[in-house]
């Protein structure tokens, strides 16, 4: 170490380490952590002497996350869902590229501070080789999930974090995209937190092939009309992998002496670093490729290859060691073509002698779980437990170097259950007698009816789904198999003897078919899409692969052709044609779909000098019908909602379903006075109730409306006025629609501007907590306070909470404003209590989503625990409405918290259900009689009324009142006359600071200061 003041606690963690005093790791996690230790000890990291890796200047962070895009693309969403998650557990996500350098930090704010200490900030970097042993390093060395326990790190900056790391890998290649990791000081949360980031970190794989699977969709959306043109069309994705061909791209390659194979790539970018894969030429791609964008994105290339009307030479400018070489002669293709058929019952792989896989038949895939396609192209270190493949690969060199058939049986174990195998091994030799490939036969063992030999070729073929038909040298048919007579509806007495001529459909000219000979001739293997007819004359299009088999001295022997009927799969490829461009639900299209229409809707207008108008349609409180009733109820709505705005709106250009409970329309062609009367219609149409399993709902919806060209002249521009003049429709009162007016940029504005300062606010804690006292009516000593919140900004100035809370419900802060407020209140009540005061029991409003929460119970009673309050110190304020979402939720929680000494009150009571039927249910102390009540008691008989009824239905159930906004003595004089217990309001005091409020009481034994009331007594 090159501080030597490092060296013995280094020493004396070692020796711990070794001694086995380390007790936080798993016995199958702790070879990994010793080895870590071991690496850096060796290597001499140390941070501090310069060896670790510079951090990324703030300059270069944008283009790191550049570089880093589909990852950080595909985690921000479960980054963003883990927010309360991390704020709960005291723990902060990590994500770091495959270097280790951090490229975004998720998690508690408290945490701010301690991570920026340690260094796990976004640019720092946090490889093995630059901080020693550390979750994020040891999960990149070994790449597979990892724990470090605090005492484990190398690291003395994170000696006192629990950290647990996931790689992740690309779904396309398995190379390592990143790393995912959670950190903390606390130890509780530590049991669950390795599944926990495995598992996010497999969705987040998953969610990058979705991804990935969207671009390859867009990529053959744009090259559709490519693929259908007379030359031999290729396209690839951007990293130079082969997407599509059409069936005119290998016999035009073929002229030109270059084989095509699903491997086939071009060299773009870095898509080929690293990887042994066939590529085209350059000179085959001189001036015949060309990249597709989608906006300003990049898809990926299309290479366009013509027929030539003569077969070309090797350009002279190419030399001899460079030029195209055919395909591998197939001196041993009987063999080969024996272990191809995909239907044997034993499982079959060919490969290379890299020990990479070639070719898998179906059994192999059923057995292990895996489709061919994950698994050509990769070894078994790739696919399997490190020690299982390293003795695999020993028993496939074995056979290659003995050049004999090897026999062994293999135990591989797949995590849920081990499979046993039989296996044969076979090297695959040339015409030349050199080794090419490794052939494996296996049978497992140990499952009933899978013992004994394995069926021949002739079985295999019997038996296979694909149709198989074997001509001699001249194509004249020899056999064929059932699957064949399926298919076309041929026997053998029908086809025997005759050439596959009988196929034919017409649809292809001559020469296509001299192509298809040519590449058998010069390559033994000719594949492509075909249009053959039936015994019926029904044309159908087939997968077809046609395999020359040759003798020892090269001479055709015989020619093979398998094939489908793709049939089936053009019509799943349509289905997922559309799915990538509507919603699964109402079939409707969806947001990329409508986006694009739009954009060419605004370029005809503009050409047409017509009018175009955008409506957005929300259904007005959706979301609650979702919580009582249960999605797959909300789901049957938005079915019917879509089908019945197909009827209203069909005359629309399109309608699309473009969020949760959101469609969008594009009217084109419509005056003014036309789209009000249009949005009308619409919103009476949806006001009838829609009738679901029984039950009557409402489909109120607002709208939102943006004109071209007036409010925008781009599909983006139009969306999002038309969104903001939603937005106004629901503030107005919901159930209408509006236009969207330049005004109305102003209170978006607003909106943007309060609820950034509500995040400032939040960040640099510029609340403060107010208390208003609660007297006793009878005498009027001081009983409680309710504690408010106040923000008083210094650009803003003072924002009443009228402002503010909708603000932050909207903008989905009101659990950390509401969990800002309670953490504050408890300290001040323990402050209170350490300097000898016994403050009155203090009311904390709670919001639903608190509620909510599984472990919100356990959270607030740690909460106390921790700072030494006793529950019934204080009182949990909830509204009708934030009970009445979920009653039989509310009624457990409830219980579980009065079963802790807490009390509950009822907040704004008569506003709202005012239901004997859920009060009788709930555990309740207290209810609080709303003010506008209140207010009316000296001019509103139906006011005093309906207090008087409050209180008395109150006690009845066994329940104190307390009145809020008490004002004058009129007020005070008729509630005590109706014997409601307490009280607040201004007729007592206003709300005071927590140095004001404290004057009210008295140190325990002490005696009440002046300013207090005179009557007034300390109740705790």
């Amino acid at each position: 170490m090159s501080h030597p003041e490092n060296n013995p606690q280094v020493k004396a963690a070692w020796e711990k380490l070794l001694s086995g005093q380390f007790r936080g790791t798993t016995r199958a996690l702790r070879p990994a952590i010793d080895d870590s230790w071991r690496r850096c000890l060796i290597g001499q990291v140390d941070p501090g002497g310069g060896g670790a890796r510079p951090a990324v200047e703030r300059g270069e962070l944008e283009a790191l996350r550049n570089r880093n895009e589909r990852l950080i693309s595909a985690s921000a969403p479960f980054m963003i869902q883990a927010r309360e998650f991390l704020a709960h557990t005291g723990t902060v996500m990590i994500l770091t590229d495959p270097e280790g350098t951090i490229l975004d930090v998720e998690g508690d704010a408290h945490l701010r501070d301690p991570i920026q200490r340690a260094g796990l900030v976004p640019g720092h970097n946090w490889h093995e080789s630059s901080m020693g042993t550390n979750a994020i390093g040891t999960a990149l060395a070994l790449g597979q999930p990892i724990q470090v326990h605090a005492s484990e790190h190398f690291c003395e900056e994170v000696q006192r974090w629990t950290c647990a790391a996931a790689v992740i890998r690309d779904p396309v290649d398995a190379s390592i995209l990143g790393v995912l990791d959670l950190s903390g000081l606390r130890h509780d949360y530590s049991q669950h937190s390795l599944p926990l980031i495995a598992t996010t970190a497999n969705s987040i794989e998953a969610r990058l092939a979705q991804m990935e699977l969207e671009r390859r969709f867009q990529l053959l959306e744009a090259a559709v009309q490519r693929l259908s043109a007379a030359d031999g069309v290729i396209v690839f994705d951007t990293r130079g992998r082969l997407v599509k061909v059409n069936e005119r791209a290998a016999p035009a390659l073929a002229a030109w002496g270059v084989t095509l194979s699903t491997d086939t790539r071009i060299p773009v970018g870095s898509g080929l670093s690293g990887v042994a894969s066939p590529q085209l030429p350059d000179w085959v791609l001189a001036s015949r490729i060309e990249p597709v964008f989608r906006g300003v994105g990049l898809l990926g290339f299309v290479v366009s290859i013509p027929l030539p009307a003569v077969l070309p030479q090797t350009p002279d400018n190419v030399p001899a060691e460079t030029a195209p070489v055919p395909a591998r002669e197939s001196g041993g293709r009987q063999a080969m073509l024996a272990t191809m058929i995909d239907q044997t019952a034993s499982l079959v792989s060919l490969k290379d002698l890299d020990g990479r896989y070639e070719f898998v038949n179906r059994r192999f895939e059923e057995v292990f779980g895996m489709k061919s396609a994950d698994i050509v192209g990769r070894t078994d270190a790739q696919l399997f437990e490190r020690e299982q493949a390293r003795q695999m690969r020993a028993r496939d060199l074995e056979a290659v170097e003995r050049t004999v058939h090897s026999e062994s049986t293999d135990e591989i174990d797949l995590g849920h259950r081990r499979v046993r195998l039989a296996a044969v091994r076979f090297p695959i030799f040339d015409e030349a007698g050199r080794v090419t490939a490794l052939c494996t036969q296996a049978t497992e063992l140990g499952r009933p009816g899978l013992q004994g030999p394995a069926p021949s070729a002739a079985d295999a073929m019997e038996r296979a789904d694909e149709g198989v038909m074997i001509t001699d040298a001249r194509g004249v048919i020899l056999t064929v198999n059932a699957a064949f007579t399926r298919i076309t509806g041929y026997s053998l007495q029908d086809v025997a003897g005759k050439l596959p001529s009988i196929l034919q459909s017409g649809l292809h000219s001559q020469e296509f078919y001299e192509s298809l000979w040519l590449s058998l001739a010069e390559h033994g293997r000719w594949q492509g899409e075909i249009q053959n007819r039936r015994k019926s004359g029904e044309i159908f299009p087939e997968w077809l692969t046609i395999y020359a088999v040759k003798s020892a001295d090269g001479e055709v022997q015989s020619y093979v052709g398998i094939f489908g009927d793709s049939s089936a799969l053009q019509t799943s490829q349509r289905r997922i044609e559309f799915m990538t461009t509507h919603d699964g639900l109402t079939g409707l299209p969806n947001r990329n779909l409508l986006m694009d229409r739009l954009s060419d809707c605004i370029a005809d207008a503009r050409r047409r000098r017509d009018s175009l108008a955008v409506m957005l349609i929300d259904l007005d409180h959706f979301k609650g019908i979702n919580d009582s009733l249960g999605h797959d109820v909300g789901d049957l709505l938005l079915q019917q909602v879509a089908e019945r705005l197909r009827r209203c709106l069909c005359d629309a250009h399109t309608l699309a379903r473009v969020g949760g409970d959101e469609f969008a329309v594009i009217v084109r062609s419509r005056t003014v006075d036309e789209i009000r009367r249009l949005a009308a219609h619409t919103l009476e149409y949806l006001s009838v109730s829609f009738c679901i399993r029984g039950h009557e709902l409402c489909g109120a919806a607002s709208i939102g409306i943006s004109l071209f060209p007036e409010d925008g002249d781009t599909a983006t521009s139009l969306l999002q006025n038309a969104d903001t003049a939603l937005y106004e429709a629901k503030a107005q009162g919901r159930n209408r629609f509006r236009f969207f007016a330049a005004a109305m940029q102003a209170m978006v504005q607003q909106r943007m501007t309060l609820e950034t300062g509500l995040r400032t606010a939040i960040d640099n804690d510029r609340f403060e907590i107010v208390y208003q006292p609660q007297n006793a009516l009878a005498g009027g000593e001081l009983v409680g306070a309710e504690a408010l919140l106040r923000w008083r900004d210094p650009v803003l100035g003072e924002i009443p909470p009228g402002r503010f809370i909708p603000a932050a419900e909207e903008a989905g802060l009101i659990v950390t404003l509401s969990e800002h407020v309670l953490t504050k209140v408890l300290s001040r009540i323990a402050l209170w209590r350490r300097q000898g005061f016994v403050p009155p029991r203090i009311s904390i409003n709670i919001v639903a989503q608190q509620l909510r929460e599984p472990h919100f119970v356990e959270h607030l009673c740690e909460l106390l625990e921790s700072r030494g309050v006793p529950p019934a110190a204080i009182c949990l304020e909830l509204t009708e409405g934030t009970l009445m979402e979920d009653l039989d939720g509310a009624s457990q929680m409830l219980s579980r918290l009065t079963e802790r000494g807490i009390a509950v009150s009822i907040d704004d009571f008569g506003t709202g259900y005012s239901s004997l039927a859920y009060l009788g249910r709930l555990p309740i102390h207290e209810l609080k009689v709303d003010q506008s009540f209140v207010r009316g008691i000296a001019s509103e008989a139906s006011k005093r009324s309906i207090i008087a009824a409050i209180i008395d239905m109150a006690h009845a159930l066994g329940m104190q009142v307390l009145a809020e906004g008490i004002e004058t003595e009129d007020q005070l004089a008729f509630l005590k006359e109706r014997h409601c217990e307490m009280g607040q309001g201004y007729l007592f005091h206003r709300p005071l600071s927590a140095e004001a409020f404290e004057r009210l009481f008295v140190p325990c034994g002490g005696l009440p200061p002046c300013a207090a009331a005179p009557a007034a007594r300390v109740v705790s």
